[in-house]
Order: C-alpha cells, then structure tokens, then sequence
C-alpha cells in the first residue's frame, strides 16, 4: 500500500517510515494533511536520496480544475470514480442522460446498468474510449431515449480493472403528467389553512398544534403529520388564525420499520436532526424516500408513488396514486372515496362524523407533553365581519388578480371562487406581511398550483411588481410565522448542508 498526501505521492524531506498500518515515525506538525490510501506495485525506498524510484509528480490542473498528480500517472492503481452520474427527474417521453467518469491505471471498463437488471448492459453512446493518455481516465455515456415509469429507479456506474472496482449510483425519477396523473386524488392546505380533502370537500380550520394530515388507517403504510402554528391573527376576535409551519413524512419499509423526513419553512429537509437543504433542480433519497427540489418547492415520493409537495412556506399538496384503495385514508384530508359527505369521520373509532369542522379538526389533534394541543373553538368567526376597511380592500386587490389574465386562462378547469373568498378572508385576518400583499401572493400561489395539478399551468404569473419569488424567498429566510427566526442563518451557512444522494 501506498500513502498520498493531497492526491500526491509522500515524499516529505524528512525521512518517515511508512508501515502498513499507516502510522509514521517519526512525524511533527507539518505532517497534519489528509491523506488517502491506494494500493499499488510493491516500490523500494531509496533511503539515499529518500525519495520514490520513478516518481514523477508532475502536478497541474486538469479540464476539471482538480490536481493531477503521480497517483494517476505512475502507478498502477483500481479504479476510483472521477464524477459520477447525477441524479435525473424527467417526464415520460424525455431523453435522460447518464454520464460517468472513472480513472485507474491499467485503464477501466465503465459501464452504467440499472440496478433491478444488473445483467443488462446499458448501451453506451459518445466517446467511451480513453480521453486522455496522461489522466487514464474513461469516460461512459447513456442516453436513455422516450423513457416510461418502467425506466425510474436507481443506477450504478461500475468500473473496473484487474486491480479492483468502484462505483456511483444515481436515481432517474419519473414524472407521468398522462391522464391519470391529473387524475390523482388530492389534498391541498395552504394559507389560514383552508383545506380541499381528497374528495373535494373544502373548510378552514385554524388549528395550534399537530394534527394527522393523512394515514392509511387499514395498513398505517404512510402518516402524514402537519405543526400549525398562530399566525397573525392576534387583533382578532375568535379563534386566531393559523397556518402550517412543518409537514412531516413517516413511510413504512419492507422490514417493519419506518423512514421519515421533516419539511420546514425555508426549503428546509429535517432527517433525524440534521437540517439540510437540497439545491434547486437536484433529487436526493433518505431510506424509501425520494426528495426533490425545485425553484418553489420541495417534493417528496413514496414507496406507494404517494406525493407529498412543500411550498416552504405554508402551503402542502398530498397526491395519491390513481390507483391508490378507496376507504383507507383518515386524518383532515378526509377519506378519499369519491364522496365529500363523509370527508368529516372523526379520529377515534372512524365510525362517528359531525357537519362541524373545528370539531372534526380537533379530534385529529396529535398532543405531545412537549406540545400541548388547545381546542380550537367550535364556532367560526370570519374575520372581515370586523375589519370592514380591510375588506373593501382585499376584495379589490384579490379580484384585480384572480379575475383578470393570466389566471383567467384556467378558470374553466379550476374554479376560482373559493380561492378568492378565502383571499379576503386572509388579507382581513393576517397582520403578517399585509403591507407586502403577502396573503395575495399565498392564494395567487395556491390558484396557480391547483390550475398546474389540473394540467392547466398559469405560467410566468410572478414578476418583479408582483410577489417576485426572490422576495418570498427573503421573507422565508428572515422570519416564520408568528415571526420566529429559523434556527440557522441561510447566508452564512452554518448549521446547514446540500445533499444529492443520501441513503
């Protein structure tokens, strides 16, 4: 075996003896670096000039702007992966690439298969041959044309030489945007929240605690819990208004046990503590879990093709599958059988409903000793009934939007009534934001969301006048609702960190 130090073959001035064990003797402070340990050919040390026969460090950048040093250049060595392939998410009928890059000496053969098939080679397309007789790196490309669901799952890049093997997965992701998947069954909370069940049903419910969002209550497969939070609404009468601060995730896996993720404000993915971020256009995977990014949200896929969307802010769309049971789910997204009337089953024993939504919010309360649950009051209070001014107002900034184009383009598959009523209702209600027309921007940004989910996208809505994602951005990264600060600085970094693949 042979130490490197900064991809470099050791040949300090003073002279160290290098054991297999990997200590030295003798060594002193200059010798802190990090170091990697590659096997090799035997080599014999010149204790006369104290240096390796042949060696030639022969350090500089290449294409990649890494450090090229004698570790590729001299010595036989396995391989080990350059960059490897990155994870894709694409639509049915893309074109999806997968490009992987290894080195070794002798040179390796690359290959990229698809786990659940590691007998079938993929086919390469591109250069696959040795790019450079200096590096002795190989370079591999797929391109996977028209792909289906069938082609989603997890990929391996494999190299391989005499001396050993290396690889690097990534995941392809598929989104089916056919027929049936603007079919799926649907469940959407945003704003005071105002909740659509899966069956259409629509409600407030301004809860202050954990509730069960949705569960397969005949296989608990999935729970989907959501922390509502008060949230600007202290000058009201009545119950104060709410709106989600988290939503997190619980699937079950093959073995009994379960993996489960956090989504927080600010684009935040909690796994067991660590709080992480995943950069726009990016995937990840945590246990059965498949994570995504985009500009505006994060995405979360389970085992069971169940979707989970985060605003980072305050809104959370659940989607089952087309062909998801009918009569399994609980919890205040309601049991998804095609019929609304009995959306309001309450939590204990699923047999008994009422036609009251604060009491049917409140049996899905999920209490902890660290977080107690207050009732929220079965009487509903509509806020504009005492804030007359702010009526007249928000009507008038809320129709100027929602009634005119570009949303009128989607009117005919979403109706845009609700979203308006409860447009009023916020901007009456919420001392949160009000000057920044925040309660707009939330129900425009729902709209927009239900017209997409629809197959009807409302595109480039947002501008620099009117609530320009930068600044949504910026008022998620100052402050949460009721204007508590994240527990990190996003521009500093600390305590965060970016994932693209982890298990």
């Amino acid at each position: 075996k042979q130490w490197y130090q900064r991809r470099v073959a050791i040949t300090a001035g003073i002279f160290a003896t290098i054991r297999n064990d990997g200590y030295w003797d003798p060594v002193n402070g200059r010798d802190r670096h990090f170091y990697i340990c590659q096997r090799s050919m035997d080599v014999d040390f010149d204790r006369d000039v104290n240096e390796v026969p042949d060696a030639r460090p022969n350090i500089k950048p290449d294409d990649d702007g890494d450090i090229r040093g004698s570790i590729e250049e001299v010595y036989d060595h396995p391989p080990t992966i350059v960059k490897g392939p990155v994870n894709v998410t694409a639509q049915v009928g893309d074109t999806v690439t997968f490009k992987c890059t290894a080195s070794s000496k002798p040179p390796s053969t690359v290959i990229i298969v698809k786990i659940d098939d590691e007998a079938q080679e993929l086919p390469s397309i591109g250069d696959a041959s040795q790019l450079n007789d200096e590096s002795q790196r190989v370079t591999t490309i797929i391109e996977l044309e028209s792909v289906t669901r069938d082609d989603a799952g997890k990929y391996s890049c494999i190299a391989q030489n005499e001396l050993g093997e290396a690889s690097a997965p990534a995941w392809l992701i598929i989104e089916d945007i056919g027929e049936l998947e603007k079919e799926r069954p649907t469940c959407m909370l945003w704003g005071d929240p105002h909740i659509t069940t899966y069956d259409q049903r629509m409600y407030n419910f301004p809860g202050v605690c954990t509730y069960i969002i949705s569960m397969d209550c005949s296989s608990s497969n999935f729970w989907i819990y959501g922390l509502m939070k008060e949230c600007g609404g202290g000058n009201n009468p009545g119950p104060s208004l709410s709106a989600l601060d988290s939503i997190t995730i619980y699937a079950r896996v093959s073995d009994g046990n379960q993996t489960g993720v956090e989504l927080q404000r600010g684009w935040v993915v909690n796994i067991g503590g660590a709080k992480l971020r995943i950069s726009e256009g990016m995937s990840a995977r945590h246990g059965n879990l498949i994570i995504r990014r985009t500009s505006e949200h994060v995405f979360v896929t389970l085992p069971n093709m169940i979707t989970v969307q985060w605003d980072g802010l305050h809104m959370a769309v659940i989607r089952l599958p087309p062909d998801f049971g009918q009569g399994r789910t609980c919890g205040l997204c309601g049991r998804y059988n095609t019929d609304p009337d009995d959306d309001f089953y309450m939590r204990y024993g699923h047999t008994d409903q009422t036609s009251n939504a604060n009491i049917f919010g409140n049996s899905w309360a999920f209490p902890t000793y660290f977080r107690p649950c207050d009732r929220v009051p079965e009487e509903e209070v509509n806020p504009c009934h005492h804030h007359k001014d702010r009526d007249s107002e928000g009507a008038r900034l809320c129709n100027e939007h929602l009634y005119t184009v570009p949303f009128t383009q989607c009117h005919v598959k979403v109706d845009p009534q609700p979203y308006f009523d409860n447009c009023r209702r916020d901007f009456c209600g919420s001392e949160w934001r009000r000057d920044q027309n925040l309660p707009l921007c939330n129900a425009l940004s729902a709209y927009a969301t239900a017209c997409e989910l629809a197959g009807r996208p409302i595109s480039s809505w947002r501008s620099a006048e009117l609530c320009p994602i930068d600044e949504i951005k910026e008022i998620t990264k100052e402050e949460g609702c009721p204007w508590d600060e994240l527990e990190f600085d996003f521009e500093d970094g600390e305590g965060e960190r970016d994932i693209v693949d982890g298990n």
